[in-house]
This record gives structure tokens, sequence and C-alpha cells, in this order.
């Protein structure tokens, strides 16, 4: 097992029936992801006892880069040191860090430009931008809105706005909440879990803005608020880890969905929506492809013929302890704007 600490260093854990009549040799290879990967940019080696060991994290200026590590254990008997085990394999691939100063400041630069078309929007609409939140349970809906309130405040050691919950069975959101920052609004919403006929009406009812604050989902059609406006647009979140873990259910889910999108309103208008493909630190981080960010750009081509929908972006959500990455502000603020090919979110929901 590899685990990472804040610093990017790694702790490596592993097991054999007779530690203490072994020593182990540990190697870690580390590549940098946008290259082929055919050879690695660097190598650590080490001969120790013991079941686990702490590889520092590398030295500046590499210590910020994004990576993937290939980590390598064999175990030779001390009695008969030059005759190894078969190794035992894992890997690891990290996006890029920032410094808790550098982080802020990226977040600032691009926060700057953000507000000039949020403000633009409103100034055009009449009010500001306001979308709607949608997903299964557990795919990270009321994480993107703490993340993206992180993001808005330029600081992520703000408290949640939200309440979260790890995965499991139970719901975590009961009823739609609107969370409103600077120039922007989110909609909480209970979760879908499936597009059972009571499901699709109470995602056209959303999409209507006929569900007022504190509705939950089986009272859609009882608490309609038909002076509320409706949404601009919708974010609809699909977790990477469900969609690899789960494509044929997740696949039937997307495209079902898009469905209801795609005939609003009866089937008169399209509604605008965007996926945003979640846990890509999390699909990345225990990716066990050759290429991690191969296997990544394959799963954002899938979900894209589920939905439907070219407009599919792969986000992590930042918590109240993350370090900052400049890869993650971009995906979550800017990226797209200048024709960069990632999250095109915001400028989307300025032309609906």
């Amino acid at each position: 097992m590899v685990n990472t600490h804040t610093d990017r260093s790694l702790v490596l854990v592993w097991k054999h029936p007779e530690p203490d009549a072994c020593i182990f040799h540990v190697k870690v290879e580390y590549f940098d992801p946008t290259t082929p990967m055919l050879e690695p940019e660097e190598t650590k080696t080490i001969k120790c006892s013991g079941l686990a060991f702490h590889f520092g994290a590398r030295d500046d200026p590499k210590k910020s880069l994004a990576f993937t590590a290939r980590v390598s254990v064999e175990a030779a008997r001390a009695d008969d040191p030059d005759r190894r085990s078969d190794a035992v394999r894992a890997q690891i691939t990290m996006d890029d860090g920032l410094s808790a100063d550098d982080g802020k400041a990226d977040l600032e630069k691009h926060m700057r430009d953000l507000s000039v078309e949020l403000d633009v929007f409103r100034q055009a609409r009449g009010r500001q931008l306001c979308a709607l939140v949608v997903g299964p349970n557990h795919h990270g809906k009321s994480s993107f809105i703490n993340h993206v309130y992180r993001c808005c405040a330029t600081n992520l050691e703000v408290n949640d706005q939200l309440d979260t919950a790890p995965a499991g069975s139970a719901e975590n959101t009961q009823e739609t909440l609107t969370v409103r920052m600077k120039g922007l609004s989110l909609v909480d919403t209970p979760a879908l879990p499936n597009m059972s006929t009571d499901a699709v009406e109470a995602l056209q009812a959303l999409l209507a803005g006929a569900v007022d604050d504190g509705a939950r989902r089986r009272d859609f059609a009882k608490r309609q608020c038909y002076f509320q406006e409706p949404p601009h647009a919708a974010i609809l979140l699909m977790s990477l880890c469900h969609w690899r873990d789960q494509p044929e259910e997740m696949y039937g889910y997307l495209a079902a969905v898009a469905q209801v999108m795609k005939n609003a309103s009866n089937g008169q208008v399209t509604f605008p929506f965007v996926v945003l493909a979640t846990h890509r630190d999390k699909f990345l981080f225990r990716s066990s492809h050759a290429k991690p960010h191969e296997e990544l750009k394959g799963a954002l081509e899938s979900i894209r013929k589920a939905a439907n929908t070219q407009h599919v972006f792969a986000i992590a959500n930042y918590m109240s302890d993350s370090a900052a990455s400049s890869s993650v502000n971009l995906t979550s603020i800017q990226r797209g704007e200048r024709g960069g090919g990632g999250w095109k979110k915001w400028k989307i929901l300025q032309e609906v």
C-alpha cells in the first residue's frame, strides 16, 4: 500500500509472513505523467527491515510537480541476501502542488477574471447566475459546492457550507438548499439514486424552478413555487471512481438524465447542462494503468458519449485540509476559457 503526507512524501506499507528474517529492497521510480513515461525522471532505492518505510518528499523544484510513482518491494532472507522474492508492485499518481501562499495567489488571479464574467452575466440577465447541482448518492454534490465556495473565497481553510458524509447507502442531503456566493448561486439537491419515474418527475420539477429551498424529493410535486425563477443551468456530477467500478450502471444513469435535460418543459427546450467528473484525484491516485492520464481521458470520452455532450470535465474538490494545486484551480475556475480544453463550465453557463 502507498499513501502520501501533505508534504507529498510517500508512506509504504507491505506484508510478509517472516518480516524479522528478511531484508527488504524498496525502489521508487518517479515519472512525469505529461511525457510518454518511458523512463523515470528519478529513482530512489533503499534496503530496510520491518514492514513500512517513509520516503521523504522530492527535492525542489520537483517536489511540487505532478508525478506518477511506481513502487516495488522485494524480500531477501538475511541468511541468503542474494536471492530475492518476486517484486510486489504498486503505483500512485498525483497532480501538482502549491504552497499555501502560491495557491492563494493563483486562485485570486483566476477569480478576478471570473468575477468580471459573472458581473457581466448579472447585468445582462438581471440576477446572478444560478445553477442546480444534481447527481447520484455520494458523487460529491455537497463537497463540490463547498469546493466552489472555497475557491470564490480564495481561502481553502474556510468552513464547509454544507454537511458532507463518507460514502455509504444513506443519503446525506435531504432537502434543497441554495448557497449564495459573490455573483453565483448553487442549489444543492437531494440525490437522484436512479432514474425511476419518480426521479424523472423530481428532476423535471427542479429544472422548471418549481421547488423552493427546504423541499424534500418526495414533496417536490407538492411544494411548487410558481413565483420562483428557474435556474439558468444544471451541473451533473458523476464520480470517476463509480464510473470505473460500475460503468454499465453509470452509463445508463447518465443517458437517462441527459434525455430529461434535452427534453425539458415537456420537450419544448434543451436545458443547458455540463457534466463534472468528480474525484479526479482519487481516480488518478489509485489508477494502475501504465499511463493514468490516458485512462482518465478514456473515461471522460466514455462519459461524453453517455451524456451526449462534449461538456464533460474532470475535477477534484478542495477540502478544508487540502493543499492547493494549480491544476485543480485551473479546472475549477477558468480552464477552457482560453481554449485549454478543460472545464468550460462558467463560459457555457453564460451562453444560456
